[in-house]
C-alpha cells in the first residue's frame, strides 16, 4: 500500500508540473453526496478525474463525480475531492481512506470533510448544518489496521477529533446551524425506526455512511479537521427517504452551505 501512495504522489505532482502549477494546498476538502456544485464559486486551475489518478476509484453512487480540483479562493490553495469511495460499496477502509494518507504527504494539515446526513435529533431541520463537535464510529472497521499506519503510533486518542474552535472567529448568527454528534453507520440501508430511537439515545444528532473513518486517519496525522453534515432528511421523513431524496434536499439548500463553506475558507 505504501507504493500505490508514492505512486500516486507522483502522479499528482507530475501531473501539475504539466500545467506550470505548484501542488502545495493549504488546505484540502472531501465533497459529499449533491454537494459537488459548491465549487462553481471557487477558481478551478485545472482537474484531474479519479480514473485517471493511479490507486483512485470512482464511487458508485449518484451525486459523487469522482475528480480532484486544484482551486482557489481568498489567496488560498484548495485542493477538492469533488465525491468519495465508501465501505458500503466493497472498498477496504484502506481504499476509502487512502486520500488521507496522500493529504499527509503533500504537506496539507488543514482539512474540511463534508457529507449528507440525516437528523436525529428532533429539533433539526431539512436544510441545517450540523458542524460536528463529536462522532461515534458505527461501522465495526478501523482505519488504523493499516501498513500505512506505524505500529507504535495507530493508538490515538480522539478526544478531540474536530478543530471546532475555528467557528468563534465566524459570525454564525445568520445560519441555521447546530453543534452535534455525527454517527457513521457502514450503509447502504437507512435507518429502521428503532435504530433511529437506539441512535437518540447514544447520543447522536445525525447519521451519515461517511466522514468518522477519515476524519480518524485525520487525527492520527494531527490535520486539523472540519467537518460538516447538510441535514438533508428529518426522523419523521424516514419512510420516504431514499438516495435521490438526499441529493434533491442536498441541491435544494446548497446555497446556505456554500455560504458557510466560503466563511471557513476565509478564517481556516
Amino acid at each position: 500500500m505504501r507504493g500505490n501512495l508514492e505512486e500516486t504522489l507522483l502522479h499528482l505532482r507530475s501531473k501539475c508540473e504539466e500545467v506550470g502549477y505548484v501542488c502545495e494546498p493549504d488546505i484540502a476538502i472531501v465533497l459529499g453526496s449533491g454537494l459537488n456544485t459548491l465549487i462553481h464559486e471557487l477558481d478551478v486551475k485545472f482537474s484531474l478525474s479519479y480514473d485517471d489518478i493511479p490507486h483512485f476509484y470512482l464511487s458508485s453512487v449518484k451525486g459523487h463525480k469522482g475528480n480532484i480540483l486544484f482551486a482557489e479562493v481568498f489567496g488560498k490553495k484548495i485542493l477538492i475531492f469533488q465525491g468519495r469511495i465508501h465501505l458500503y460499496e466493497g472498498f477496504t477502509p484502506d481504499e476509502v481512506t487512502f486520500y488521507i494518507h496522500l493529504l499527509d504527504l503533500l504537506g496539507v494539515n488543514k482539512l474540511i470533510i463534508t457529507n449528507a446526513a440525516g437528523a436525529i435529533n428532533e429539533s433539526y431541520k431539512t436544510g441545517d448544518v450540523m458542524i460536528v463537535k463529536d462522532h461515534i464510529s458505527m461501522t465495526g472497521v478501523t482505519p488504523l489496521m493499516s501498513d500505512l499506519v506505524a505500529p507504535e503510533k495507530r493508538f490515538v486518542n480522539m478526544s478531540k477529533p474536530y478543530y471546532v474552535e475555528l467557528f468563534d472567529k465566524i459570525d454564525l448568527s445568520d445560519f441555521p446551524v447546530h453543534f452535534g454528534v455525527l454517527v457513521q453507520l457502514l450503509g447502504p440501508t437507512y435507518e429502521t425506526d428503532a435504530e433511529i430511537r437506539m441512535l437518540r439515545t447514544l447520543g447522536a444528532d445525525a447519521v451519515t455512511m461517511s466522514s468518522v473513518i477519515e476524519a480518524v486517519v485525520a487525527k492520527y496525522y494531527n490535520m486539523k479537521t472540519i467537518c460538516l453534515s447538510m441535514i438533508t432528511n428529518e426522523p419523521c421523513q424516514n419512510e420516504e427517504t431514499c438516495h435521490k431524496h438526499v441529493v434533491e434536499n442536498a441541491d435544494k439548500h446548497k446555497g446556505t452551505f456554500l455560504k458557510l463553506l466560503l466563511e471557513v475558507f476565509k478564517v481556516f
